[in-house]
Formats: C-alpha cells, structure tokens, sequence
C-alpha cells in the first residue's frame, strides 16, 4: 500500500505540467490525442505472482504464489498487443529493457523507470502502454478487504461463513512518447455497467457459488479441480478486462 502511495505522488509530480486545472492523470486518452497515435510501444510490468490471502479477527496471512505454468504475464502482454495491433504500428523497447519492465512489478517507480526506457530510445513512439499490477480501494462491498492489488484470492469468515474473493486489477499508464508525460492513467474494468467495474467475484459465499469448499494454508494444498477453477477464473478476468479497458479508456477506438 505504501509502494502504490509513493507511486500515485510520482505520477502527480510527472502530470503537473499537464494543465494547471489537473490534480491527477486524465482517466481516458481523448479522442484528439488518439488521432495522433500512430507509433506505440508496449511494456508489461508483471510475473507470474499472485496472492493467496486469508484474513481473520486475528489473522492477516498473506502469501507469495508463482504459477509460472500459468503464464499470467504472457496472456496479458499477448492480448494487448493483438489488440493494439490492429490500429497501431508496434515498436519494440530497446533490447534488455523487458526484464528492467519484468522487475519493475510492484514498485512504486514504474512510470519513472519506464520514462527513462522512453528517453534513451533511439526511435521514439508516440505513445507507451504500461500495464502493472494495479490498486483499488474495495469500499464496502460485503466481507471484502479494505483494498486489492494486482492478482489474488482473499478468504473471510463472517458469522462462521466462508468468504472468498478473486480479483485481477491492472493498472494502465499511457505514456507521451515524445514528451515523456503521463497521458493518461486507469484501472481496468470488465463489461458490466455503464462505466465497467473492477474485476473480482466470489468463488465461494453463502448462498452463491462454493468453488473453495475449504481454505487451506496454501494454495497447493487445494485439490486440482480447485486450482483449475481459480486459473480458469483470472484467465477469465484477463481476457475480458485487457481490450476493454483499452476500448473504454480512448487507447482504441
């Protein structure tokens, strides 16, 4: 939480110049500026981590999960490219500078860091999509935790009743290639209502879906049929929110 408050004051500092009026980035590229997109560039700040979380009167046990097989980054990085394929010319990042992307996954530097790829360019793109884990206050939506980051499961008890929550949230940075400005910044959503909604559900609350029937310590202890459901489910996030949020937001028409 800390790492995502110092990086919501670097993207303030770096969108000063923007306009005087702006306390914080646009959430969507205009249409104006989208017509001057023609070159983009594509960085994707993630791994294949997530979290396996479970959160009691007493207890706040969170842990580290790497589905490398999974290929969490990979699905990512390949649905924003597809989609903004078919209306831009892409331009690969200098050589090297994909693993300093990988490694920049939750730090609180990823549009600094990504500007000065950016700057030692010798071709310059007119726009940069960064995609990395994103942050969302949850509110007070029932038995969910006070915020989610990046890609997770979260188990609750209420009453002695189970809760668990999945959620995918990704945030995206739309980066002026030429001037080294933040064009734009979102959160991404999937098809719900008028405006979209961040992504998550329950796999398991009372009377609705029971996917997780019970929560063991680790992830590894679930059975299979378990496992399968929860990759089906951030696959299922992932593909719905990617392309769009990208439409959503102005990056595609």
């Amino acid at each position: 939480m800390i790492a995502k408050l110092s990086r919501a004051l670097w993207v303030l500092a770096l969108t000063m110049g923007l306009a005087a009026c702006h306390t914080r980035p646009p959430a969507a590229v205009t249409p104006e500026q989208r017509a001057k997109i023609k070159t983009v560039a594509l960085a994707v700040a993630l791994n294949d981590q997530w979290r396996w979380e479970d959160h009691n009167f007493l207890i706040f046990d969170k842990k580290t999960v790497t589905s490398t097989d999974w290929r969490l980054a990979d699905r990512v990085r390949n649905l924003a490219r597809t989609a903004l394929a078919k209306q831009y010319t892409l331009v690969p990042l200098p050589a090297g500078s994909e693993r300093q992307v990988a490694a920049m996954t939750a730090t609180s530097e990823e549009v600094p860091k990504m500007i000065d790829i950016v700057n030692r360019m010798a071709f310059r793109p007119d726009a940069v999509v960064l995609i990395s884990p994103g942050f969302h206050h949850f509110g007070q939506v029932r038995n969910g935790p006070p915020y989610i980051s990046g890609l997770g499961i979260h188990h609750t008890t209420y009453l002695f009743q189970d809760y668990v929550l999945i959620y995918s949230v990704l945030d995206f940075d739309i980066i002026d290639g030429k001037t080294s400005t933040l064009m734009a910044s979102f959160t991404s959503v999937i098809p719900s209502d008028k405006d979209g909604r961040v992504p998550f559900s329950f796999l398991t609350e009372p009377g609705g879906r029971k996917i997780v029937s019970d929560w063991t310590d680790r992830f590894e202890e679930q059975p299979e049929s378990v496992r399968a459901a929860i990759r089906a489910s951030f696959y299922e996030f992932i593909d719905a929110s990617v392309p769009f949020t990208l439409r959503k937001r102005g990056v595609l028409r």
